[in-house]
């Protein structure tokens, strides 16, 4: 059989010219599906050498355009991410990565006193590249009462090693929580 008649050029019972026989052929219904074949060969495993998880595993408010807290390096490997003790940023190499994160924030039904927005406001975090957040890497929530989640992704490519945070960017405080941010350099 040719590829005319593979690629459903024929119509079933209706006769058509295959230029490969040089002649008109009647094409009949189509068979019965056969077996599965066996499976192929496992791949190698791949590695992800540059790679970084960070947290905030517990509560805090965060004041408007300020960096969210991360405290806690849960895996550091390779050497395009790093961080400085101390600090709410994480430096990245010039190169290619896909950013995670997820957090959970706390609405004015929360048991303690701290100052939030009140329901019906948005919860802006953004991603900020040296200190300027780029309004299209923003993940938004109404606020509401009582705890809602909040994440985010995006892939950035930065052509010069630079500073990464996330930033409340709601223009009032937040209070948030079991903050977990991670990075993967792709290139």
């Amino acid at each position: 059989m040719c590829n005319c008649c593979n690629q459903g050029l024929a119509v079933v019972n209706e006769p058509f010219y295959c230029p490969r026989r040089r002649e008109f052929i009647i094409r009949g219904p189509r068979g019965a599906t056969g077996a599965q074949g066996p499976q192929g060969p496992q791949g190698l495993n791949g590695t992800i050498s540059n790679n970084a998880t960070f947290a905030f595993p517990g509560e805090v408010g965060v004041l408007a355009d300020g960096a969210l807290p991360l405290t806690t390096v849960v895996t550091l490997n390779g050497n395009k991410i790093s961080q400085s003790l101390g600090l709410n940023s994480i430096t990245l190499t010039a190169g290619t990565y896909l950013i995670n994160y997820n957090m959970s924030i706390l609405g004015e039904g929360a048991t303690d006193s701290v100052s939030r927005l009140a329901v019906g406001q948005d919860v802006r975090i953004g991603i900020a590249i040296d200190g300027i957040i780029n309004q299209n890497l923003l993940s938004v929530v109404t606020q509401q009462n009582g705890t809602q989640s909040l994440g985010g992704n995006a892939v950035i490519t930065l052509p010069n090693t630079s500073e990464l945070s996330l930033v409340n960017a709601s223009g009032d405080s937040i209070e948030i929580s079991n903050l977990i941010l991670s990075i993967i350099n792709l290139t």
